[in-house]
């Protein structure tokens, strides 16, 4: 995945099972600008929903 670094923070705390609103408290920004984030995430990644997204992650990691 070629994903910048907030991009990255975001993967890892949806890897957490944070909501979005849990994640903009968690970095610092509005739940909209995670929504935005994660838009740009799913066109970078393929993947279409969150636990799809978390799961790869994880698999990655080899943690699945």
């Amino acid at each position: 995945m070629n994903l910048t670094k907030r991009e990255n923070e975001v993967v890892g705390l949806i890897e957490r099972g944070m909501r979005n609103k849990q994640i903009g408290t968690a970095m610092g920004i509005r739940p909209g600008t995670v929504k935005i984030h994660l838009k740009n995430i799913f066109v970078k990644t393929g993947h279409t929903n969150r636990y799809e997204l978390a799961l790869a992650g994880l698999r990655e990691k080899g943690i699945v």
